[in-house]
């Protein structure tokens, strides 16, 4: 199991280097994907030399092509159209349907495979030769590992969850823009609930989505991990910080997609929004065995970011 779960994460970085290689490709060409046609009131054109791009402004608006048009496979092989989309004149570009949709049932099945690497399972048997749903509550994520081994093995399963989460987001973007790796990352939390590696018994997916969030919706990431600190460390309940934050969510998202200038509601909106409330419920079901401990004051808190591990 150890031996596929590193040949699965080499394939990966030889994907992010191909991947990382076609998108700087297209950095130097002027893309037109979502990107503002400049329309003067009269027709007129203006006269000032537009600044060149060089090193990381020129990555970082290349990359933001990538993220509204569709990803590389739309970018490469997509067709150019003009659009008018909440009043703008855009130039954008259609990608290849069957390609496109080709790229999303791959995303899947990559994305469900990575998630279902499940580093709770693999960090617990590796340094403490045993299964850590064998113990407390059963679960394979961070906290219960907190609870039962400490902080270093907790640390390391987060970094796992989170970067597995991050990983199959930032793909998906890359390759099919910013619905398919809300796609994407959607199948990861449901390959780390239900790992096909370790009898469909995972985690509860909460450090996986703040990983793919971190990638797709970073402003909103770190006010929803606001939220949720506060609310953690406050009452010690890292379920009742992981219900919340979930519910929030959402509504983060649609505020990121109205008021960040990046943002264009087209045909990948729709699939965000899905998504989004997607994560929402499958995080709150998740957790309603510890809603209903919560409710009945039995819930176990944990001082997630004290030195004691639990109360």
């Amino acid at each position: 199991m150890m031996r596929l779960c590193k040949r699965i994460l080499v394939l990966t970085a030889a994907l992010l280097c191909i991947f990382g290689a076609l998108g700087l490709e297209t950095f130097g060409e002027e893309t037109g994907t979502a990107a503002e046609t400049e329309t003067a009131a009269e027709g007129e054109t203006s006269a000032e030399p537009q600044e060149e791009l060089t090193g990381i402004k020129k990555f970082f608006n290349g990359f933001l092509s990538l993220y509204e048009n569709g990803g590389i496979v739309t970018e490469v092989l997509g067709s150019t159209e003009t659009q008018v989309v909440d009043g703008r004149v855009l130039t954008v570009k259609t990608p290849p349907t069957v390609l496109y949709y080709l790229t999303y049932l791959l995303m899947a099945v990559f994305a469900y495979v990575l998630g279902s690497i499940n580093f709770g399972v693999l960090v617990s048997t590796k340094m403490c030769n045993e299964d850590v749903r064998r113990h407390g509550s059963g679960n394979a994520g961070m906290t219960n590992v907190l609870r039962v081994y400490g902080k270093k093995p907790a640390l390391l399963t987060f970094l796992g969850d989170y970067g597995k989460g991050l990983l199959s987001a930032f793909i998906g973007m890359l390759l099919g823009g910013c619905g398919c790796g809300y796609f994407a990352l959607a199948f990861c939390m449901i390959g780390h609930a239900f790992p096909v590696f370790f009898k469909f018994k995972g985690g509860k997916c909460v450090a996986t989505l703040f990983g793919g969030m971190t990638a797709l919706e970073p402003a909103a990431a770190l006010i929803l991990f606001v939220f949720f600190f506060i609310i953690v460390w406050g009452t010690k309940y890292v379920s009742l910080g992981s219900v919340i934050g979930a519910a929030l969510l959402p509504l983060m998202v649609e505020g990121a997609w109205k008021v960040l200038p990046w943002h264009v509601q087209g045909a990948d909106y729709s699939t965000v929004i899905i998504c989004s409330v997607f994560f929402a419920c499958f995080i709150v079901w998740l957790h309603r065995a510890n809603m209903k401990r919560l409710y009945n004051g039995e819930e176990r808190k944990t001082n997630l970011f004290g030195r004691k591990k639990s109360e």
